[in-house]
């Protein structure tokens, strides 16, 4: 099995994104995988949603490339 990402609580500011090779990321959501995926290169659509009160920002989708059967 693949982790794409974990859950993280959010940064301060909440609009700051980790560097790519930190899978952590605040509320995700969905992991939608896209028809353009190959089996050395799924491609999967993460969405985030800030729900918190006075929230509601930022919502975004990120997209992650991944080789599940490349060991780290």
């Amino acid at each position: 099995m693949t982790t794409v990402v974990v859950a993280a609580p959010w940064p301060d500011p909440v609009e700051h994104l980790p560097p790519p090779q930190d899978n952590r990321l605040a509320q995700p959501y969905g992991g939608y995988i896209s028809p353009s995926s190959t089996p050395d290169a799924v491609r999967v659509f993460v969405s985030q949603w800030n729900t918190a009160p006075r929230g509601g920002t930022p919502y975004r989708v990120i997209q992650y490339a991944v080789n599940p059967v490349k060991p780290w």
